[in-house]
């Protein structure tokens, strides 16, 4: 075995740990907009259609996250508070992992199935918007704002999992701060927004010391022998934008038995994130602390950039007979921004080996992720004016390309999508402060169920560790709101939907 083993052993188990800050998605089968790490689970109204027509929508400010233009058909002052829960289930079986340094008659890696790395989560969001103008002659102005979670996973592994080597824990936590606003003019509207999106990671795994001592041939070393750990805490802030248009290309009455229909699109940006951070050892074997090492395994810095990626949504909405609601979605992720996550310690010595992958001509980490899609379908019924019921179900394509490269930090395949969904209009009240105010209040819940195709890993790192298995994986996911609309107290209430209605006009 070579002697820049023990150098790359340490520096992949860094660099894997950085580039997992970029890398999560609860447990690597989240609901997500195309795969992956991404979240989509903001709105239960989306949730409760597998995301069907989301970027066409205009029922409550949740729609901003999808499309800042929907706020053009939202009247008055409306908030809405979200609240997610996810409970995946990634169970790894292992097929085979074993040391690769001794061709055929290489030893098993010893350990457990990891315990289902997969944890449950849960997250809130929050929605505003606000219309500021509205004149038949000068048009509709909106402001919004929304504060949202739009990537994050947690994965954990037990101490003693056959995959050690590769991954132990990773999390990652983003909070996105979005402005917006909007313009309507007829039957056009159009809006932008600014993002400002903090994101924090916290990463480890096992190193294999008592691999890179027998690689070495110091007495009393073994593979599997003396596990160390590393570990890593970074965080950034990083920009983007969002951009978007809806336009109403039917009215009700122009066709007999149809309402309103609309087409939606929306683009989100991109979004680079320069992690910094902390890179802490333990249990390192005293022989690996001397001077011989060049302070490989001492405490450090790191960086690592991680490119997510950019979003497009196309929508439709068509309302027939005032009571159903037809929606469609296809979402298209920029996946292959993340092709790669460049990484650089802050000790030389280690920076040297930092390339865990030959195809890399700088030090980091092959993701070799490619763009991917999402197409769902959805229905809404409105039997009577309060409430509303939904379903979807939809097919969510993976940008991982195989098993070879398949991470056990993201162990992501392509998921099928069932959802259902429902809306109902609990009660409205006088405000009890500004008794001018009147308050609507709606109630949302959703369920959402992905089917993964047991996504398989095969992968070798350069340090001899072969990795073979396969996950039995599937998500769960419950989403429930409460909607307020604010207006005068004088104003008319409600009114029950029928065939002449502009479906959330």
């Amino acid at each position: 075995m070579p002697s820049s083993l023990l150098p790359r052993l340490h520096l992949r188990a860094c660099g894997a740990t950085l580039a997992a800050g970029a890398l999560l998605a609860s447990g690597g089968v989240r609901s997500a907009r195309a795969g992956s790490f991404s979240l989509s689970d903001q709105s239960p109204s989306a949730v409760g259609l597998s995301f069907a027509g989301s970027a066409a929508m205009a029922e409550d400010p949740s729609g901003i996250f999808f499309n800042p233009a929907s706020m053009g058909f939202l009247p008055g002052f409306q908030t809405e508070s979200s609240y997610t829960y996810v409970s995946p289930r990634a169970d790894f079986r292992n097929e085979g992992s074993r040391y690769s340094f001794a061709g055929a008659n290489s030893p098993a890696i010893t350990g457990n199935n990891g315990g289902g790395g997969a944890r449950g989560a849960s997250f809130g969001d929050t929605f505003l918007s606000a219309t500021v103008l509205n004149s038949e002659k000068y048009g509709k102005f909106n402001l919004g704002i929304a504060i949202t979670v739009p990537f994050g996973e947690v994965v954990d592994y037990d101490p003693g999992w056959v995959g050690r080597y590769n991954s132990l824990r990773s999390q990652l936590r983003t909070i996105d701060y979005g402005a917006s606003a909007s313009y309507r003019w007829k039957f056009i509207s159009i809006g932008g927004g600014f993002d400002a999106m903090y994101s924090s990671a916290v990463l480890s795994n096992a190193i294999d010391f008592g691999l890179a001592g027998f690689a070495r041939r110091i007495p009393g070393f073994a593979p599997g022998s003396a596990d160390g750990t590393v570990r890593l805490e970074g965080s950034d802030v990083s920009y983007g934008f969002n951009a978007g248009a809806i336009i109403e290309y039917l009215q009700p009455g122009q066709i007999p038995g149809l309402g309103v229909g609309r087409f939606g699109f929306s683009y989100r940006s991109g979004i680079t994130l320069d992690y910094t951070g902390n890179l802490n050892f333990r249990n390192v074997p005293a022989v690996f602390q001397s001077a011989a090492f060049g302070g490989a395994f001492q405490a450090q810095t790191a960086s690592a950039k991680l490119k997510l990626p950019e979003t497009y949504h196309f929508s439709f909405i068509q309302n027939i007979a005032g009571k159903v609601n037809l929606l469609g979605d296809l979402t298209y992720t920029k996946w292959d921004r993340l092709d790669q996550i460049p990484i650089t310690p802050s000790n030389p010595v280690s920076q040297t080996a930092l390339i865990s992958d030959p195809s890399l001509k700088n030090p980091g980490i092959a993701t070799r992720y490619h763009d991917a899609v999402r197409i769902t379908g959805g229905i809404e019924y409105m039997p009577i004016k309060d409430l509303t019921l939904r379903v979807g179900g939809g097919w969510d394509e993976s940008p991982v390309p195989n098993q070879y490269v398949r991470s056990s930090r993201i162990p992501d395949g392509d998921r099928w999508l069932v959802s259902a969904g429902i809306k109902y209009h609990v009660f409205g009240f006088r405000n009890p402060i500004f008794k001018s105010i009147y308050v609507d209040t709606d109630v949302e819940a959703s369920y959402l169920h992905l089917f993964l195709n047991d996504p398989r890993i095969t992968s070798t790192d350069t340090s001899g560790h072969f990795l073979s298995g396969r996950y039995d994986a599937q998500v769960n996911v419950a989403s429930a709101a409460l909607i307020f609309r604010y207006g005068s107290a004088d104003a008319p209430r409600r009114e029950p939907k029928d065939s002449k209605d502009t479906y959330h006009k």
